[in-house]
């Protein structure tokens, strides 16, 4: 029985738990699917946390597309040894320049990064050689980071290839575009000399098969086919993303959000301050079909200010009783999407846009200094997120993402 497939929702790079050390990109692009799995599983550990751990455990089931335990009980072992011969067999080699650099050493070196591998109660016990652990812990040598679940769901091998390529490339540009010549690609995604005759086959089989991976991650992509030269042949492609580096910084958890002190002045609650811009950076829906934005939360505060405003001055009106209940609300439950959207046409159309800056300067709002609210409603909020996002971040990671202190049973933040 296979996994059935899930939906990708869009985590930000900040939530990532797998650290690739830049030294190693671009190593063993020979790596199958199932070997591909058991290095990221390898790799998402915290060796900080265990310096001097050797031996990682890692489930047959999550390498695995199986999920019926009688198929796994009758092929694991199988599987398995399989898996150790051929993971014994790769080498990571070192040159000499980054040896003496970094190690103090003047010869270069090759590492069979898992000498040992063991079999049993239908897992893979992975023994780490000592100097690909060191290399591992050294995280001021340079990493990249990628998403464990994203990574763990790949079923092509150069999906795995292409991504790492991506993410070691894509915070380095002002722009969402990566350009590769299809010799460079072929040679770094561990496919040279292959689909030479036809570029079409070179689209179906590796082209294509990424981009259907690669849908709804931080990753996602659209390309485009650059001719030129004796017949117009394609000669490179340019990758175009939905997420660039820009975004990366944007949409960063830590980043404190425009709106967020004069939500929290006018009543709302810090949960749902905190709520709404999880909303935003998962790409939330706030009803069928419209998403969370911040134009979406800073257009609907004007509105209901306004609204608020009216109907205290006119009599026939019927009055608002509180102005936080109200915003909340109409944040929620999507009142007023239509004049949202009318209001985005016109700042897009306008060159200076619309300025909608007027809503900090409102002489009713006083700056926040400190927002506090128990450790249990963060229990809570942990709760929600982890089963939005599908994320492993623990209680004290989201605190630490979000930029939040806890203190015995509070959790705070200055802005």
């Amino acid at each position: 029985m296979a996994k059935s497939s899930s939906v990708k929702v869009i985590r930000h790079p900040a939530e990532y738990s797998v650290f690739q050390p830049n030294v190693l990109l671009g190593k063993n692009t020979e790596m199958n699917v199932t070997e591909a799995r058991v290095y990221t599983c390898i790799l998402s550990e915290n060796h900080k946390l265990e310096p001097e751990r050797l031996i990682y455990e890692v489930p047959y089931d999550k390498i695995s597309d199986m999920t019926d335990l009688e198929d796994i009980q009758r092929v694991a072992a199988r599987e398995i040894s399989r898996i150790s011969d051929s993971l014994q067999r790769r080498v990571f080699k070192l040159d000499k320049e980054f040896m003496k650099t970094h190690f103090g050493s003047n010869f270069p070196i090759s590492i069979t990064p898992f000498p040992t591998l063991e079999y049993r109660n239908l897992s893979l016990f992975v023994h780490l050689h000592p100097s690909f652990k060191h290399i591992l812990l050294r995280i001021d040598l340079g990493f990249t980071k990628g998403e464990n679940q994203l990574l763990l769901s790949f079923k092509h091998s150069v999906s795995h290839r292409m991504y790492w390529l991506i993410r070691s490339e894509q915070w380095k540009f002002k722009g969402n575009k990566i350009n590769f010549s299809v010799d460079e690609l072929k040679k770094k995604l561990g496919v040279e000399g292959q689909y030479d005759g036809r570029f079409d086959n070179f689209k179906k089989f590796v082209l294509e098969p990424m981009q259907e991976e690669f849908k709804g991650s931080w990753v996602d992509f659209d390309y485009n086919l650059i001719k030129g030269g004796k017949g117009a042949k394609v000669i490179s492609i340019d990758f175009v993303f939905k997420s660039d580096w820009e975004m990366e910084i944007e949409l960063n958890l830590r980043t404190p959000r425009r709106w967020e002190k004069i939500l929290l002045d006018k009543g709302i609650k810090e949960t749902d301050v905190v709520r709404f811009r999880i909303s935003i950076i998962q790409k939330t829906e706030v009803t069928s079909g419209y998403i969370w934005s911040d134009f979406y939360v800073e257009t609907v505060y004007r509105i209901a200010f306004d609204e608020y405003a009216k109907s205290q001055k006119d009599e026939k009106r019927k009055n608002i009783l509180s102005f936080a209940n109200f915003l909340y609300k109409a944040l929620t439950e999507g009142w007023w999407i239509e004049e949202v959207e009318r209001r985005r046409e016109l700042a897009n159309k306008s060159k200076a846009g619309i300025n909608q800056t007027n809503m900090f300067n409102d002489k009713a709002a006083r700056p926040v200094q400190c927002i506090s609210f128990s450790i249990d409603e963060f229990r809570e909020l942990h709760k929600e997120f982890k089963g939005t996002s599908k994320s492993k971040m623990t209680l004290e990671e989201l605190a630490v993402s979000f930029g939040y202190t806890i203190k015995n049973d509070r959790v705070e933040k200055t802005i």
